[in-house]
């Protein structure tokens, strides 16, 4: 269920932006809006959130002048997903509530419809609330399976599993896991192949089944790496990390996790870095050198500070 008190901030947050932005120039068309949101999607793509996010909300404004539903709902969509990203998960449930709200009012595609439904269940499995994060998860995939989409349909069994495995659920979660990466190698959609190896990693690795998390970790770095998706390759080295320290090789798990913290600096999304700063310090902590450890965990306690973002590792 979506709870009553984000309708209601979805409200205010909306009568202040509409107020905020109501100076905006009535020079721009809707073709500049179309080439700002384009350039937001460019950028995000590489990781660049916060000069996405400023060219998605520029987009936007111009699109709310014009009253154009398609792009004010895209924008809201993504500008959502940004917050994500960046941790701010209250903001990004406004935003993608906002924009699930105008699909469903104005009749948009199912398809558009299921992709809404997943990224709200994305927000929820974030913050720990598994069981609405399955409800949206499942409302999705019941769409999917209408239109008959492989790719919509294994992507919603990952995001289940996914779920599952989160919420503690490990041993079932493997076969909507398993199901999803079938249908990703049939249709060679290599950048799902990676999430869903990545996934499967992380309940072998809950299962302290670690040559086998080891394996898929492995795999699914190749991958990124190929695709040069630096966030998906700092995420694959920190999970790489993590299984080395929990088998004791913590020389290993320090290269990787230094890797990782590199590829995130220059991302630059703070609670990615609190992570590895974390995994870092712990690291340096298992090999008695309390004093590198602490450095690491004082410069993660700053950012959390600075961020509002709870410290967190692996």
């Amino acid at each position: 269920m979506i709870f009553i008190r984000y309708k209601i901030v979805l409200l205010i947050f909306t009568i202040i932006f509409i107020i905020s932005n109501s100076n905006i120039s009535l020079a721009y068309s809707d073709n500049d809006a179309l080439n700002f949101y384009q350039k937001g999607m460019e950028l995000q793509k590489y990781g660049k959130y916060i000069e996405a996010q400023s060219y998605y909300e520029k987009s936007l404004r111009i699109y709310q002048k014009s009253n154009s539903i398609e792009g004010i709902s895209a924008n809201l969509n993504n500008i959502g997903l940004i917050y994500s990203y960046l941790g701010q998960y209250d903001k990004a449930l406004l935003c993608l509530i906002q924009s699930l709200d105008i699909k469903k009012e104005n009749n948009f595609p199912p398809q558009s419809i299921a992709i809404s439904l997943n990224n709200i269940a994305f927000i929820y499995d974030s913050i720990s609330e598994y069981e609405n994060a399955i409800i949206f998860y499942e409302e999705a995939i019941k769409i999917d399976r209408n239109l008959n989409d492989p790719l919509d349909i294994a992507t919603d069994l990952n995001n289940i599993g996914a779920a599952y495995n989160s919420s503690g659920s490990h041993e079932k979660a493997i076969p909507y896991l398993e199901d999803a990466l079938k249908i990703f190698r049939k249709l060679n959609k290599m950048d799902s192949i990676s999430v869903s190896l990545n996934n499967l990693g992380e309940v072998y690795r809950t299962l302290r089944i670690y040559e086998k998390a080891l394996s898929l970790y492995e795999e699914a770095l190749k991958i990124d790496r190929k695709l040069n998706i630096p966030q998906n390759i700092a995420i694959r080295l920190n999970n790489i990390g993590v299984v080395y320290t929990s088998i004791n090789q913590y020389e290993k798990a320090l290269y990787c996790f230094e890797e990782s913290l590199k590829i995130r600096r220059e991302l630059n999304i703070p609670q990615d870095i609190i992570q590895s700063l974390n995994n870092i310090g712990s690291v340096y902590e298992s090999l008695g050198q309390r004093d590198k450890a602490l450095s690491f965990y004082e410069e993660s306690s700053k950012l959390s500070r600075n961020f509002k973002i709870p410290k967190n590792t692996t």
